[in-house]
């Protein structure tokens, strides 16, 4: 073949190489990875390909030397033939030129390295919740104990507080079930004991659970009842509302919560009972 000149391995991004001579150009480049991928599909004849199959093998490519423009080394270039490649040859994997396994587990770490790293550091996106407040999982854990076991933590709802959240006479602070962010925190068992009328078709089930919030400046942990409850309205349709009653006329007056402050309620599960934190913002 004409042409003489120092051999060189030139890398390609996804890893392997291929040979050309020393003064290549990114045109060169790009020849060379082609004919790799046509000698691959001529053992694979099963690879999709826009070439005619039909076409005869040509010979190992040695780009000869000669006169042209300051060559191009550059990432860019290798980039560039790669990409070309892929859009000319559908399917080939530039890993088969010169890599061998080791090069693609090597790889598979690295990117699963990367994606841990991208987990870990990933911020919530526009409108989602982020983690629960460390001040309130810090305490959770202190109360719990060194041994219990704090799982499911759901933000279920933020909202403002209303004035019928502070009234005494309605003792309770609600959600509405439209309103909430997740309604899935409750078990099977849970769901039914909320669904059944007690004394006589008189009172709604309720559970017993443990509420967290910040009084005088430290966590604190309170009993309160847990609720469903369904209201009639005069256009004859009824709402739903899951509300936190019992001693909530008691624990509000701690809280130093006014008509339109901002709340979340947070669900934990501390060794699977339901647990819920009210977190002023």
């Amino acid at each position: 073949m004409a042409g003489a000149g120092k051999m060189i391995l030139s890398p390609l991004p996804g890893g392997g190489y291929v040979q050309l001579r020393e003064g290549y150009s990114n045109l060169d480049l790009l020849a060379a990875v082609c004919e790799a991928a046509w000698e691959q599909m001529q053992k694979n004849p099963n690879t999709n390909s826009s070439f005619s199959s039909s076409s005869s093998s040509p010979k190992s490519v040695l780009i000869p030397r000669r006169k042209r423009s300051r060559p191009s080394r550059s990432r860019s270039g290798v980039i560039m033939a790669a990409s070309a490649l892929k859009c000319v040859v559908p399917g080939f994997k530039t890993s088969s030129i010169g890599g061998g396994p080791g090069n693609q587990k090597k790889r598979a770490a690295k990117k699963i390295k990367k994606r841990v790293v991208a987990d870990e550091n990933q911020q919530p996106a526009a409108g989602e919740p982020g983690p629960m407040p460390g001040r309130f999982r810090d305490g959770i854990r202190q109360i719990a104990g060194p041994g219990a076991e704090i799982t499911e933590e759901m933000l279920l709802i933020e909202k403002e507080i209303t004035a019928t959240d502070l009234k005494p006479d309605q003792n309770r602070l609600s959600f509405p079930l439209k309103q909430m962010r997740r309604t899935d925190f409750l078990t099977a068992g849970e769901e039914e004991r909320l669904a059944t009328r007690q004394n006589n078709n008189n009172n709604v089930g309720s559970l017993d659970v443990a509420l967290i919030a910040v009084v005088n400046g430290e966590i604190v942990k309170r009993e309160v009842d847990f609720r469903r409850w369904e209201m009639q309205k005069k256009s004859g349709k009824s709402s739903v509302s899951l509300v936190v009653t019992g001693t909530w006329n008691k624990i509000k007056g701690t809280l130093g919560l006014a008509k339109g402050t901002k709340v979340q309620i947070w669900s934990v599960r501390v060794d699977a009972k339901l647990w819920l934190s009210l977190v002023v913002l």
